[in-house]
């Protein structure tokens, strides 16, 4: 299944697979962007609770940390940086 396929729940759950090579297989960069919680309204100003906050910021450094992860493989691998971002 593509990843463009999954819902977030199920693309969360394969990128944290502890096989990284079947976590990562046919993962963009852009995956991992669906997965970062937005916390900040349009003039800036968090939009939730504080509670809300600090959880929806752990959560996206957790994505992060894993996003970091994805490109250390990527580089191990020896692919090509350009295909990060690619999108089919």
């Amino acid at each position: 299944m593509k990843t463009a396929d999954m819902t977030d729940r199920e693309l969360e759950t394969k990128l944290w697979d502890d096989d990284q090579d079947a976590a990562f297989a046919d993962v963009t960069d852009a995956d991992f962007d669906r997965l970062l919680i937005d916390v900040y309204g349009a003039d800036g100003s968090p939009y939730m609770d504080e509670f809300e906050y600090i959880d929806a910021c752990i959560c996206n450094r957790g994505v992060e940390k894993r996003r970091a992860v994805f490109h250390a493989w990527r580089k191990a691998k020896g692919c090509d940086p350009s295909a990060l971002h690619h999108e089919e």
